[in-house]
């Protein structure tokens, strides 16, 4: 061979060389965004894990929330219901009260009338005995 064709070959070859070199690197940087893409991919399917977890977790907190604002309901109902209860007991002890108080009232009334009658009465009687022989 001569120094040209050997010169070619070599040149040939380095080509060569520097090509699987470059193939050899852009293969490693595809290896290593392959590698960072299912890195990513796993973190990616822990936070939806995590995220589902979540959401379980403030669905059981709503879902108890929600029990107890029922109870909580509930027995404002009943305190409510037992205030009305209340409430109608003391009118009608109000009623009873002003029913007891007019008859009072009105006993005291003939209580006056009569005690002006008898002392008519004895004023009566008074001038009687002042009459009397």
């Amino acid at each position: 061979l001569s120094t040209t064709e050997s010169q070619r070959i070599l040149e040939g070859y380095f080509m060569l060389v520097e090509s699987l070199r470059s193939k050899e690197r852009a293969h490693q940087t595809l290896l290593i965004d392959f590698q960072n893409l299912i890195e990513i991919y796993d973190r990616s399917r822990k936070m939806v894990k995590d995220g589902e977890e979540m959401t379980v977790r403030v669905r059981e907190e709503l879902e108890r929330t929600e029990q107890s604002m029922r109870e909580l309901h509930q027995k404002y109902d009943e305190k409510e219901s037992a205030l009305r209860t209340m409430e109608a007991q003391l009118n009608n002890a109000r009623s009873e009260f002003r029913s007891k108080f007019g008859y009072i009232n009105a006993l005291e009334a003939d209580r006056d009338e009569l005690e002006s009658r008898l002392n008519l009465v004895k004023i009566n009687l008074k001038d009687q005995l002042v009459h009397l022989p």
